[in-house]
């Protein structure tokens, strides 16, 4: 069987994996979106050649663990972005329409699928020609696309330091502030704050879409491109690439938006391994050793579940079961943990509550995608959290979310005000 149409699913629970059902074309470098329907749809991406670039997407059903075709892209693309808006709809934006040894054309195209007719839609053009670059959802829902290269030329250095903001309600893109350093093949995270981290060679910065500005944040240890960088439960975010990794912490308070070493390290071979990310100052980054490309780790915080994640850069898909799937040369970014689900949310003067499941002691309200001062309700405290301050905040239409301390993530919930 070819390794390129070929996918598998990870039980981040029982750390084991098991064969389901084989793409309907082989491809590599493409995206891969969980819907709110729980399916994933795979979009582009090389062909197994690497002579071309592909229009093709579909989809994958993990109750049955098949796949089937859906519409085709109107333009065939590989090192574009995937964003899942929240109307539900994906973004696809940007890209490169030819093979790997064969230029063709860096696109500024961008269109829109849509899970309830299986279609694409061509929505506004991005101002600027990229590739390789990186979209982020931001809490307000519009999309910020950073960096990026202007061509897939490896003998020039095309790298971009501008940036744009799609408007899902217009269709249309605006200019951004300019990244402070060009980047491609860089990462681009965003905080529990709403700002968001762009790391890429040695450097990070981080946007905030408040005042549209970006500021330089502390430099990594170690030059790093076509890297991972995964959020973490803690409000840590661990970058990894190759076989070392680094951790951010944006919230320290003695040396604040920096960065540094704690020398700690493993050896990963072919099988499992963990890090405390908790361990060493709170300014720190956990390296670890020898960690294969096709390894999976498990990373654990204060001892209440765990991430995996792979170390480099693959597609990556998270089902709410815990359960990854990886098409292709894919590997996962994963949380573990019991679904968890608002079922109400309301304002009683200053609070905000919200009731629902399995909500785990320390679980937390974002409103908006920003963390708020959070606590389990005394006699319901499974089943019921209080924003301290969040009531003053919420508006009609607002989204609310609750993340547990291990990283599950409930769905979005509207605010309706009753």
């Amino acid at each position: 069987d070819s390794p390129f149409d070929s996918a598998g699913l990870y039980d981040a629970t029982t750390g084991t994996w098991s064969i389901t059902g084989h793409l309907n074309a082989e491809r590599a470098s493409h995206t891969a979106t969980l819907l709110p329907n729980g399916k994933v749809l795979v979009v582009g991406g090389f062909d197994y050649d690497y002579d071309d670039s592909l229009n093709s997407a579909e989809l994958y059903d993990p109750s049955s663990g098949t796949w089937s075709s859906t519409g085709s892209l109107n333009t065939a693309r590989v090192y574009h972005t995937a964003t899942l808006l929240p109307s539900g709809k994906v973004l696809v934006a940007g890209g490169f329409d030819g093979g790997a040894f064969d230029l063709h054309q860096t696109l500024n195209s961008a269109e829109l699928y849509d899970p309830a007719t299986g279609t694409w839609s061509s929505t506004g053009n991005l101002n600027t020609v990229r590739l390789a670059h990186t979209a982020t959802l931001l809490p307000g829902g519009k999309v910020l696309v950073a960096g990026g290269s202007a061509d897939n030329d490896s003998r020039t250095n095309n790298n971009l330091n501008t940036a744009e903001l799609y408007d899902p309600a217009t269709g249309t893109w605006s200019i951004a502030a300019n990244l402070i350093i060009a980047s491609s093949n860089h990462t681009a995270t965003l905080l529990p704050s709403g700002r968001v981290l762009v790391v890429g060679g040695d450097s990070a910065e981080l946007y905030d879409p408040a005042t549209d500005t970006w500021s330089s944040t502390a430099n990594l240890n170690t030059t790093r491109t076509s890297h991972t960088a995964t959020l973490l439960p803690n409000g840590k975010v661990l970058v990894t690439s190759g076989n070392t990794a680094e951790l951010y912490d944006a919230y320290a308070t003695s040396c604040a938006d920096s960065i540094s070493p704690t020398g700690q390290s493993f050896e990963a071979g072919g099988g499992t391994a963990s890090v405390d990310v908790t361990a060493g100052s709170e300014c720190s980054w956990t390296a670890e050793a020898n960690a294969s490309w096709i390894s999976i780790i498990s990373v654990s915080s204060s001892g209440s579940g765990s991430v995996s994640f792979s170390v480099a850069a693959n597609t990556s898909t998270m089902r709410r079961t815990g359960t990854v799937v990886i098409a292709g040369r894919s590997f996962i970014v994963s949380q573990a943990g019991a679904p968890v689900r608002i079922t109400n949310a309301l304002v009683s003067g200053k609070k905000l509550f919200v009731t629902g499941e399995n909500f785990d002691p320390g679980a937390v309200i974002l409103l908006n995608g920003v963390q708020q001062i959070t606590g389990n309700d005394v006699e319901n405290p499974k089943t019921t959290l209080i924003g301290k301050k969040a009531g003053k905040k919420v508006k009609i239409g607002d989204k609310v979310q609750v993340r547990n301390p291990n990283g599950t993530l409930s769905e979005q919930f509207s605010f309706t005000g009753s």
